[in-house]
C-alpha cells in the first residue's frame, strides 16, 4: 500500500506541461495512423483500377491484332 502512494505522489509532482506532451503525442499518433490508413485504402483502389485498365488495354490490343491479321 506504502508503494502505491508513493508511486501516486510522484505522479502528481510531475508538471502539467509534460501531461500535455503526452497527450499531444498521443494525438499525433492517432492523426499518423488514420492517414496511413486512408492511403493504404487509396493505394488499394487505385492499383485495382489500374489492373483493370491494363486487362482492358490488353483485351484491345488482342482484338485490334485478330482483326487487322483477317483483313
Amino acid at each position: 500500500m506504502q508503494l502505491l502512494n508513493d508511486l501516486l505522489g510522484l505522479i502528481v509532482l510531475i508538471p502539467g506541461t509534460f501531461w500535455g506532451v503526452v497527450v499531444g503525442s498521443f494525438f499525433s499518433i492517432g492523426g499518423v495512423m488514420l492517414t496511413n490508413r486512408a492511403n493504404q485504402r487509396r493505394l488499394v483502389a487505385q492499383f485495382a483500377h489500374e489492373r483493370q485498365l491494363r486487362i482492358s488495354e490488353r483485351e484491345h490490343t488482342l482484338r485490334k491484332e485478330v482483326y487487322l491479321c483477317r483483313r
